[in-house]
Order: structure tokens, then C-alpha cells, then sequence
């Protein structure tokens, strides 16, 4: 795939409905989203909004009911091959009965030869901080290092997009960190283009370059912020520096106006 600067993942005029009761239920409506290649895009948005609804169709998972997904130029109908997606459920993701290293294996069995898989596992592994673990099973490992392991399995395929949906939701708050700062070195290594779908604003405005909003009933992006922090970030300090708080604090007003309004609604 070409990487350009020009808009490189794009959602247009993006609309689904849900069918519910033999009534469509419109989640989203006029969706309109442009990543460019290399950039890390975080989308935040109060409990359901539709943040998940819009990841599965940036993922061709979920065909739109109005508008279109593009991926480089071509319109997505089905998973993109140069596309991996990470989900919050990483337990039921992981196969229990194969080994992690095999797990890591699973989605490389087309187009390579034995060797090359088990190369570019163990490869993965290691830069998602697992060197060694192979011969282990997933339930032998923590909730943190079960997600590392499905990490690895996205980043072995060797995508040019990584999609991940609420990560890192199911860990502790220390685990969470290590693998926000695990994140940003395989992004900076790696030269990733990346879209993340969280609940949590200061996991979004560390990660990202941009920090989308989602709101109203059915949703739409209501925000699109900069973030003007240097790509180089720590826990500490980062998140301690007046343009994180003050783009926190934009991001925190603008969910906690749309639950006010949506209970008014209700």
C-alpha cells in the first residue's frame, strides 16, 4: 500500500442502523472521519454512542447502511487485507488449547512458509515485550500479557492500519500505562497508522494526534481536536503539561454537555 499524507483511512458521510423489534435503530448518521497515513486518531465518546459500531465498519466488519469506508482509495466491502484489528475482549480472541506463540501464528498461515511464520511471531512477541514466552498458554499469563499476546498477533500480519477497540479496558491501572507506553514505541518504530476507540479521555489525548468526539442520537463527530504534544511521551510528565489538561478538560466538557443533554432528552 502507498503511504501518502493525504487522507489515507476515510470514513464518508458514514450512516448504520441496527435492526431492532423489525424497526431500523440509526447509531450513527453522516459519519465523516479522514486519518492520514502515519497518524494516530483516538475516538472517544460517552457508553453507547456508537464508537464500537464505527470501528467495525472502518474494518469493513460491519457493512454501512449509508455512505462509504475507503481505505487508500478503495472502498472497503470486507476486512482489508493490510488491516488488523484488536478487540477489548482479548480473552476470548486468544485460542485457550494452542500455545501463545501459536496464537500469534494463526493469522499468518496464508501466503508463508512455516519458517517465516514462526520468524515473524517470535519477532512480534519480542516487541511487545514477550521474548520467551512462546512455548506458554494463555491461561498461564496475566489479562495484561494476554493482550500483549493479541497485539502481537496484529502486528505479526504486519498491517499498515491497527484498529483497536477499548484495549485496554479489562486491565489494572498500572498495566494500562505500560501498555499505552508499549503503544507508542511500536507506532513510533513502526510507522503504523492507528485508530483507537476508548472511554477514557487521558488514555486518548496521550495516544493521539487527534482526538475525535461522538455524540448526539444517532451519532456523529461532533469534534475533531489537535493534540500539540511532541511525539516523544511519558506518563509523568505528559500528562502533567497545561496543553494535555487543557485539551482533557475540552474533551471532558464536551461528553459530560452531551450526557447532560441526552438526559434532558430522556
Amino acid at each position: 500500500m502507498t503511504m501518502t499524507d493525504s487522507e489515507f483511512l476515510q470514513a464518508i458521510g458514514l450512516s448504520h442502523s441496527y435492526v431492532v423489534d423489525r424497526a431500523a435503530r440509526p447509531v450513527l448518521h453522516g459519519v465523516d472521519l479522514q486519518v492520514r497515513a502515519g497518524e494516530a486518531v483516538c475516538v472517544v465518546g460517552h457508553s453507547g454512542t456508537g464508537k464500537s459500531t464505527l470501528l467495525r465498519c472502518l474494518a469493513g466488519l460491519l457493512r454501512p447502511t449509508g455512505g462509504e469506508v475507503r481505505l487508500d482509495g478503495r472502498r472497503v466491502m470486507e476486512p482489508p487485507p493490510d488491516l488488523a484489528v484488536v478487540f477489548q475482549d482479548y480473552s476470548r480472541s486468544l485460542m485457550p488449547w494452542m500455545s501463545i506463540l501459536d496464537n500469534v501464528m494463526l493469522p499468518l498461515r496464508r501466503g508463508l512458509g512455516s519458517q517465516e511464520r514462526r520468524s515473524r511471531a517470535q519477532q512480534a512477541l519480542a516487541d511487545v515485550g514477550l521474548d520467551g514466552t512462546g512455548s506458554l498458554y494463555p491461561w498461564q499469563v496475566s489479562g495484561g500479557m494476554q493482550q500483549r499476546v493479541a497485539i502481537a498477533r496484529a502486528l505479526a500480519y504486519r498491517p499498515g492500519v491497527l484498529l483497536m477497540d477499548e484495549p485496554f479496558a479489562s486491565v489494572d491501572a498500572q498495566t494500562r500505562a505500560d501498555l499505552e507506553d508499549m503503544v507508542l514505541t511500536i507506532r513510533r518504530d513502526t510507522g503504523i497508522t492507528l485508530v483507537v476507540v476508548t472511554h477514557d479521555i487521558d488514555e486518548a489525548v496521550y495516544l493521539a494526534d487527534r482526538v475525535v468526539v461522538l455524540a448526539g442520537t444517532p451519532a456523529s463527530i461532533t469534534a475533531d481536536l489537535r493534540v500539540d504534544l511532541p511525539p516523544e511521551r511519558d506518563q509523568l510528565t505528559t500528562k502533567a503539561d497545561p496543553r494535555f489538561l487543557a485539551v482533557r478538560a475540552e474533551v471532558f466538557n464536551m461528553i459530560r454537555t452531551e450526557l447532560a443533554r441526552a438526559g434532558r432528552a430522556t
